[in-house]
């Protein structure tokens, strides 16, 4: 039986079940879980696995030269990390923490390296090429985001990157106030501050990770 999570997965798309099953079989996946707070492997470190989140949430961090940390992605069930870094068989830069409780499924790109004639192994190869032209894609977006000269247009650019729009129908972004800040390289009181009054301008309204977007934000 194939989780809801890795039928949103690019990698599976296009699978029929008995597919999903064979390619599981060809990563050697494995399930896992971890606890809040741990550390699945650190900098410097071989990456043998990349991995699909199940449950929970994964924050993949990289440490700055004067001692700070910089967030480089949240990443939510049904979405991968470590692919690059396992497929190239390269020692990490970034290191993955477990925002929350999580599950996750490993997954051993060794086959996707292979010249195989395999039916699953061919579709796990074309879907890897297009996860991660659509990962190149995401991070153009997140550098348009940091590019931003003021936080109010970082917090504009974010939101519709999210999928919100300012129309006033209410979306979720994937972050309470510290994730947020840390994504946006802000501070998290300073956010408040800047959230404040964008709502008290009419701006947004918000309610946790809860917003409507009622007006355009000036893009800065």
């Amino acid at each position: 039986m194939r989780p809801a999570q890795a039928r949103d997965c690019p990698l599976f798309a296009g699978m029929s079940d008995a597919e999903f099953s064979e390619a599981l079989r060809f990563l050697r996946a494995e399930q896992v879980t971890y606890k809040k707070g741990d550390i699945l492997w650190g900098v410097c470190s071989a990456v043998p696995y990349f991995a699909l989140v199940l449950d929970g949430t994964v924050n993949v961090c990289c440490d700055e030269a004067d001692g700070g940390c910089t967030l480089m992605a949240v990443v939510t069930p049904g979405r991968t990390f470590g692919e690059s870094l396992a497929y190239l068989q390269r020692k990490a830069a970034v290191y993955p923490v477990a925002e929350t409780d999580c599950t996750l499924l490993q997954l051993h790109p060794e086959c996707l390296r292979e010249d195989r004639v395999a039916p699953a192994v061919r579709k796990l190869q074309s879907n890897f090429a297009v996860m991660m032209a659509q990962r190149a894609l995401e991070m153009n977006d997140r550098i348009q985001i940091l590019s931003k000269t003021t936080l109010r247009a970082k917090i504009g650019a974010l939101m519709r990157h999210y999928g919100g729009r300012p129309d006033g129908v209410p979306f979720s972004l994937p972050f309470d106030r510290a994730g947020m800040a840390f994504f946006l390289g802000t501070d998290r009181s300073a956010l408040s501050r800047e959230l404040g009054r964008m709502k008290k301008d009419g701006v947004i309204d918000y309610e946790k990770n809860r917003f409507s977007w009622k007006r355009e934000i000036p893009d800065g």
